[in-house]
Formats: structure tokens, sequence, C-alpha cells
């Protein structure tokens, strides 16, 4: 778990919390922006955006967001966080922090898996049609009026 402090913009983070960050624990509690910088730049104005607007509505927050470990990589963590209102005033944002990095890498398998041969490791005809489909879409939905497609077949490709 993690608790932003509003007021000072300070992040307390708990041992379980570092442990996933990799934290020392003389380094869980810092600024907001420490934490912040550790974002991909990607992320950050994606990040900042939906807390803002989460604390402003008062709604709880659900999001992903991927973070540099400090010795290198980058682990995508999911988070839920909730506002606390002390005298009608944000006062903190409780989170709970959990690492999905092995999560991400297994879809992202799957999907790659779902589009390519395994044997040639070429894109098959499930990704071909999604491609081609996305490509007869222009502005709008109205789907363009020109175009060519060149299919070669190749005969025992795989023997």
């Amino acid at each position: 778990a993690m608790v932003i402090e509003l007021p000072d913009n300070i992040v307390h983070i708990s041992r379980e919390a570092a442990l996933v960050l990799a934290r020392n624990d003389d380094m869980r509690d810092m600024p907001v922006t420490s934490l912040l910088r550790r974002l991909t730049l990607a992320d950050l104005r994606r990040v900042v955006k939906e807390f803002t607007d989460a604390v402003l509505l008062g709604e709880p927050l659900a999001t992903e967001m991927r973070f540099r470990r400090p010795g290198g990589g980058v682990l995508t963590l999911s988070v839920r966080a909730e506002t606390e209102i002390v005298n009608e005033e944000p006062a903190r944002i409780r989170m709970i922090v959990q690492d999905v990095s092995e999560l991400k890498e297994a879809e992202a398998r799957v999907r790659y898996l779902a589009h390519h041969d395994v044997l040639t490791g070429l894109a098959n005809r499930h990704f071909f049609n999604e491609q081609i489909s996305h490509a007869m879409q222009q502005g709008n939905g109205r789907r363009l009026r020109k175009g060519a497609l060149h299919l070669i077949d190749l005969d025992r490709f795989k023997e």
C-alpha cells in the first residue's frame, strides 16, 4: 500500500510496496515528484491526469502504469486508489499497488501467438485480416474507394 499526503505531497510506502518497487527501508517516505520521475514518459501525463481527475471528482481510480526500477527494467503496476476527504477537503490518497508485469508479458505472448505462425514466426491469416480491415477504414468509418492488394501463394512453403 501507499499513501499520498496531499497537503505535503509526501508518499508513504509500506514495506510490501517497497519490496515491489525495489525501495530500501530508509527510502519509504519521499516527495510525490520522486515517485513520478520513475514512471515511463509514455505514462506520466496520463497518470497525473487520472489521479487529478479522481481527486477532484472524489471517485475511486483503477489504472495501470509502467514504473522504472532503480536497477533497470520496467514494472507494470496495477493501482487502485481512493481519496480520503477530511473537513470536505482531499487529505490523502490511499493506494493498493500490485505488480502485474508477468501477467502483461503472458498476455503479450498470447496475442503474439494468436497472430503469428508458430513454425515461421510470420504473421498469420488472422493478423492479415485484421490489418486489411484496419487499413480499409478511413476517418469517420468511411471505406477507401481505391487500393491494391498483391497476394503470393507459395506452394509447400513450410516443407
